[in-house]
């Protein structure tokens, strides 16, 4: 008998540390006001390994909330990251940037690349590799019934839609690997500080070429020892310590 107390007892506090309740109860501590409060029951969610767009979203909510835009900024690019049309993050991380003392000024690129960009950061990476595989599978039936029906008035027909796929496919395929090059290679992150030292070379001797913008979104370019380069959405690029920033 007292086995099987001890069995339900320890099932009991089994599913009120489970990720899911912690996550109710920071989300309880955000409405009531208690900010930090939130902050440490979301990270401790993020510390069992569990991870959602919504956990980031609201993350990043209750830290500008505590005045930490950075910190704000960050995680909802990592809520971004996870789901790309996650509007309200969007939203947030854009007003968030609005509020900073020193505006970022994106370079504008050239238009079609710039589509390019939004539409493939527009779906995940698996996404993109679903829809690459399901308009081939198409593909291979039209060849196949091109094959088949050899001869036919209608495989003219198949000829032609066969070639619109061959185009969607070739899309597709594109826009998969810009997005796996982008999730792969290309590491983000998000400066943390204000007003630190950004420099030409990683030396804390070397020229400063400008200073550090709290809530800046980065790209890192290179990385020597304790040093990252560093580029920001305007094309400043310098080289800073690597405790300076946070990457998604």
């Amino acid at each position: 008998m007292k086995s099987f107390l001890m069995v339900i007892i320890l099932s009991v506090l089994g599913i009120a540390n489970s990720p899911e309740s912690q996550f109710e109860k920071a989300n309880k501590s955000y409405l009531s006001g208690n900010y930090k409060s939130a902050i440490e029951q979301y990270e401790n969610v993020l510390g069992t390994g569990v991870e959602s767009p919504q956990l980031y979203y609201n993350l990043g909510n209750a830290y500008f909330r505590v005045g930490k835009p950075a910190n704000a900024i960050l995680n909802y690019e990592r809520a971004i990251k996870l789901d790309p049309g996650y509007a309200d993050a969007i939203h947030n991380r854009t007003y968030v940037e609005s509020q900073l003392p020193e505006q970022i000024v994106p370079i504008t690129p050239f238009i079609l690349l710039e589509w390019w960009k939004l539409l493939s950061m527009s779906a995940t990476q698996k996404m993109w590799a679903f829809v690459s595989a399901g308009v081939f599978f198409v593909l291979l039936v039209l060849f196949s019934g091109i094959v088949w029906f050899k001869g036919r008035e209608f495989t003219r027909y198949l000829f032609y839609s066969s070639i619109f796929v061959a185009l969607i496919f070739t899309l597709s395929v594109g826009l998969f690997a810009f997005r796996y090059y982008n999730d792969e290679f290309v590491v983000r992150g998000v400066v943390t500080i204000k007003g630190e030292s950004v420099r030409a070379l990683p030396n804390p001797e070397a020229k400063e070429t400008f200073k550090s913008v709290e809530g800046a979104r980065i790209i890192i370019v290179d990385e020597v020892g304790e040093w990252k380069q560093i580029k920001l959405l305007d094309g400043r690029i310098g080289w800073i310590e690597k405790i300076y920033i946070e990457l998604l």
